[in-house]
């Protein structure tokens, strides 16, 4: 599974656990948050950026690490040189 394909599922589990639908984080982000958008991005047909995911984060008041795929064999901790 690609990286943008796994932050999708996280995005939607974390909307889904707040009982949200794609149109109710639109309304309750007073349009901000497009669904369209938020459908796009929990597809992985778009890629979403540090920034956005950083407010989307926000939005469902989740640390960050929450969005980010666990399971990918990615290492996440910082190369020395």
């Amino acid at each position: 599974m690609d990286y943008a394909k796994a932050v999708g599922q996280r995005l939607r589990a974390i909307r889904q656990r707040h009982g949200l639908s794609l149109k109710g984080v639109e309304q309750r982000s007073r349009g901000r948050w497009k669904a369209v958008v938020v459908s796009s991005y929990e597809r992985g047909d778009r890629s979403v950026s540090v920034q956005r995911l950083y407010e989307l984060a926000e939005f469902y008041a989740v640390p960050i690490t929450d969005l980010l795929p666990h399971d990918l064999g990615i290492d996440r901790q910082p190369q020395t040189a």
